[in-house]
């Protein structure tokens, strides 16, 4: 069932939907699907929230090159033996480009943005098993044009404690584009993910590797790891 919804080969908009979010998973090349515990996880597999306790705040925000501007603020709150809820937004600034005519004459200058929404809830079936789910809003811009749509996410995490592993899939980005930007559409950058993280016996070392496939066909192969002092 899953490689036969990621099936494509056109390649897909919103692009913005796969980019990494939050330091640690970047540190970490994007291979945070097997994580529990860590807000970032509304990102990448809503199940790692499921062991989170009380109350949780993040915020991450990147004044990138070419006047990129890149944020994204995260809260989690432990609901009374029911799960966990989170929500966050995330949002890129393109900067202001100059406009130009088919002769190449400068006109005016405009701006471009992608910003998406979440909400998650995830719940712990077993002490080693967790599954989560997610909804997303997102709306992109380009001068005068502009493009929403809405997209589910969803995942489960199996943690075998005797050998310190975590074991995570998510399809993530499974929905339609509400209003197209002119008359043709683009398609979600649908994927699903695979991986497990595993924290070494005799070495304060995380290791973490990951499959990925979009709908476009494209796959990717990446790991990491997380050395702690």
């Amino acid at each position: 069932i899953i490689p036969s919804l990621l099936i494509g080969g056109e390649r897909t908009g919103y692009e913005f939907l796969r980019n990494d979010v939050g330091a640690r998973p970047s540190a970490l090349g994007g291979a945070f699907v097997s994580f529990t515990g860590d807000l970032n996880s509304l990102y990448y597999n809503p199940a790692g929230l499921a062991v989170l306790k009380g109350r949780n705040f993040n915020f991450t925000y990147v004044d990138n090159i070419l006047d990129f501007k890149i944020g994204t603020a995260s809260y989690s709150q432990q609901l009374y033996k029911k799960g966990i809820i989170g929500c966050g937004i995330n949002f890129v600034d393109y900067g202001e480009f100059t406009g130009r005519d088919e002769f190449g004459n400068k006109t005016n200058t405009f701006g471009a943005k992608d910003v998406s929404f979440i909400v998650s809830y995830s719940y712990s079936i077993r002490d080693n098993f967790f599954i989560g789910g997610s909804g997303k809003f997102f709306y992109s811009k380009i001068e005068q044009y502009s493009s929403d749509g809405y997209a589910f996410d969803m995942g489960a995490i199996y943690y075998i404690k005797k050998q310190n592993l975590n074991i995570g899939i998510s399809l993530r980005n499974l929905g339609r584009v509400r209003k197209r930007f002119m008359e043709s559409v683009d398609n979600l950058p649908a994927e699903f993910k695979g991986g497990f993280s595993k924290k070494l016996a005799y070495l304060p070392l995380i290791l973490s590797f990951e499959f990925r496939r979009y709908s476009d066909g494209e796959e990717i192969y990446t790991g990491g790891g997380e050395f702690i002092l």
